[in-house]
């Protein structure tokens, strides 16, 4: 079903290919929404709040999101570009699919249990977030920040191009595999021959 973005609160609404620059959405709250193929770039989402809506193929880049809510959403194909997701006001058990989050900030944040599925996390910031159990399968973290990031148990296996520092991030039980784990040592100042 598809619907217009005039209105305060919406339920188990679809909107497809809405260009929200044009015209923001009036909405305060979302509930099982679908967003497909919609332009929110730049756009001012202050406030808002989105609970269990699904975001395909969506873009978010530059997206204003200062004391908005996401609960239980999941982001598929999206890209969301520089977005400062630490501005939110909650930001809870969401999942990240195919999405390209180049600069984002997502610093103290408690993303315990976040999912990230192939997605592009370079030059993103997790500076002192709680990450525990958070799984990275077959992400790019070229350049990504952890400082004083709680790592524990989270999944780097099928992860590439990080670099984690073990003095200043919490590691306990953390999955990491070869080759990679390898640039965990160069924290440590120890040199491979």
């Amino acid at each position: 079903m598809k619907h217009s973005n005039a209105t305060t609160d919406c339920s188990d609404q679809q909107f497809s290919s809405v260009d929200f620059t044009a015209s923001p959405p009036e909405f305060t709250e979302a509930y099982d929404c679908i967003f497909e193929g919609c332009n929110f770039q730049e756009v001012d989402l202050g406030h808002s709040k989105f609970n269990d809506c699904e975001f395909r193929h969506c873009n978010f880049s530059v997206t204003k999101i200062a004391n908005a809510v996401f609960r239980g959403c999941k982001f598929i194909g999206c890209k969301a570009l520089g977005v400062n997701w630490s501005s939110a006001q909650r930001i809870e058990n969401c999942r990240f699919t195919e999405c390209n989050m180049t600069s984002a900030v997502l610093m103290h944040r408690d993303l315990r249990n976040f999912v990230f599925e192939d997605s592009i996390l370079v030059d993103v910031d997790f500076s002192a977030a709680n990450m525990q159990r958070a799984q990275f399968k077959n992400c790019d973290l070229a350049g990504a920040m952890f400082r004083n990031t709680n790592l524990a148990r989270a999944d780097f296996s099928t992860a590439k191009n990080y670099d984690i520092d073990p003095k200043t991030n919490m590691l306990a039980k953390a999955k990491f595999s070869m080759p990679e784990a390898i640039s965990l040592l160069s924290g440590l100042g120890i040199e491979l021959v």
